[in-house]
């Protein structure tokens, strides 16, 4: 499995001012991987916690509060809610679509996304393998035989993706040229190793 990392052309560290700006009101994740969103589609997927998604305010003007449910209620709330499988923990199974609809309003924060074939339903069983390897490296291996392609938001800073198609990485890379605030870093699966 091979992969890049997007890092902003200036460490967040260093002067801000620097930055060539970023599009304003939309993710890092949207930004760097829209280009892939056909691609995405059929895939169900594993969100290691719950991201920060800071949904449009329109999908709130109608909206009321679930007391029982605990959540806000609205049409486009419930289609986001109706997309999640099962959850375990903060952790949770999605339906194919769900990056594709709901990940352009995601806060790039600490997050793993893991594409699974359409037919997985197993999340607890999936979690348990994970969690059940006692070294990084042991768990990276099975990750890489066990998923089709994943991200890795590494605090905030950059985005990190590995994929088993050599075309999707082509197609990012001829991508993030366009995009002048990130550079692309191509990495394989084992130097996270």
């Amino acid at each position: 499995m091979n992969g890049l990392r997007f890092d902003p052309q200036t460490p967040i560290y260093e002067d801000k001012s620097a930055l060539v700006p970023r599009v304003v009101n939309r993710s890092d994740f949207d930004t760097i991987f829209r280009v892939l969103y056909s691609e995405l589609g059929s895939y169900r997927w594993i969100i290691s916690d719950t991201p920060i998604l800071d949904f449009p305010e329109e999908w709130f003007v109608d909206a009321w509060y679930d007391e029982e449910q605990d959540v806000d209620r609205s049409p486009e709330l419930d289609e986001y809610y109706s997309s999640i499988i099962d959850t375990v923990g903060s952790s949770f199974l999605a339906e194919p679509g769900y990056v594709t609809r709901y990940l352009q309003y995601l806060h790039d924060d600490w997050l793993d996304i893991y594409a699974v074939p359409p037919s997985f339903s197993d999340l607890k069983g999936f979690l348990k393998s994970y969690w059940d390897f006692k070294e990084e490296k042991e768990r990276n291996l099975w990750l890489a035989e066990t998923v089709e392609l994943c991200f890795f938001n590494i605090d905030g800073m950059f985005w990190e993706f590995y994929s088993n198609h050599e075309k999707h990485l082509n197609v990012l890379e001829e991508h993030v040229k366009k995009i002048p605030a990130f550079q692309a870093i191509g990495r394989s699966f084992e130097e996270m190793l």
